[in-house]
């Protein structure tokens, strides 16, 4: 695990410097817990007013070579995870109104489907879910 990091200045700077101490961000997750707590996090409300999602998926493709969309549809037709790994902006219009504890994460999308892949593993055989 790295110690220390560079300023933009070049200064070497331990991390104790920059990055709270344990103790700190405990307090401060059970914070941002409070104010949404864990069992108000899966609830799911569809806005009554939804985008049409063939819409979504036409917007989402303008400009893209029409010869491969077909290979894109396809792909994105195996599974649950494969759909939303092709068309983030459904799971962005989806997921964006929900409510949040006020955290701001950013990552890829390719990470957060590894992530539900293991988490979603094939129970009988063992093996996790292909997200490819």
């Amino acid at each position: 695990m790295p110690t220390a990091m560079r300023r933009s200045s070049g200064r070497k700077v331990s991390l104790s410097e920059v990055r709270p101490s344990h103790a700190e961000r405990k307090a401060s997750g059970k914070d941002h817990r409070d104010s949404l707590p864990r069992t108000e996090q899966g609830k799911w409300i569809p806005e009554a007013r939804r985008d049409n999602l063939v819409d979504q998926l036409k917007a989402a493709v303008a400009g893209r070579r029409a010869d491969l969309l077909p290979i894109r549809w396809g792909r994105m037709s195996k599974t649950p995870f494969d759909f939303y790994r092709g068309a983030p902006e459904v799971m962005a219009a989806d997921l964006g109104p929900q409510p949040t504890c006020g955290l701001e994460v950013q990552v890829s999308l390719d990470d957060a489907m590894a992530v539900f892949a293991r988490a979603y593993a094939d129970q009988t055989e063992g093996r996790p879910v292909n997200t490819c």
